[in-house]
């Protein structure tokens, strides 16, 4: 792990000091210990502490760290990591969600709109950093078309307010 680079996250510049880089080195250790390989749950909770201790991103040279830790292959890193959209990777910091349900009137423009712009399908990384994924009825049917940027609804969406909240990453 690389212990005094810059890494850039939604907020800024973030540096892992020595004893940051330490403790999450014991953490690593500790789930291994537990069997995190073999353990679905142990592997994720060593996952979000690996965020937190990156400062709520998580960092690829981490992610390899603790794949070659537990003796697993980062591609299954990868994919657990993709089941998880709360564990943000340096890949993609953001996560954007667009409603699909019934009455969001234009949610289906919007899922286009950003599949062609970002050239990114659901359940995949744009190039501008966010996943992108749809989902059901969000719910919130009377101010549609409804999206989510990091969990956040936003209401009355349209193509070129999404690109804005995408440009400002929230």
């Amino acid at each position: 792990m690389r212990t005094n680079e810059n890494r850039r996250t939604g907020k800024g510049i973030f540096v892992m000091n020595e004893q940051q880089r330490q403790a999450l080195a014991q953490e690593i250790e500790a789930a291994a210990r537990r069997g995190a390989a073999r353990d679905q749950v142990e592997l994720v909770s060593l996952l979000r502490t690996a965020q937190a201790a990156c400062g709520g991103v998580l960092y690829r040279d981490v992610v390899l760290e603790i794949a070659q830790a537990l003796g697993l292959k980062v591609t299954f890193l990868e994919a657990v990591l993709k089941r998880y959209p709360s564990i943000r990777t340096d890949q993609a910091p953001h996560v954007l969600t667009v409603c699909q349900g019934q009455n969001c009137a234009r949610g289906g423009q919007l899922a286009d709109f950003v599949r062609r712009t970002y050239q990114v399908e659901p359940g995949g990384v744009a190039g501008a950093g966010f996943r992108f994924q749809v989902s059901g009825c969000m719910k919130h049917c009377g101010s549609g078309p409804n999206v989510k940027w990091d969990g956040q609804v936003y209401h009355q969406m349209t193509p070129e307010a999404l690109r804005r909240l995408v440009e400002q990453g929230g």
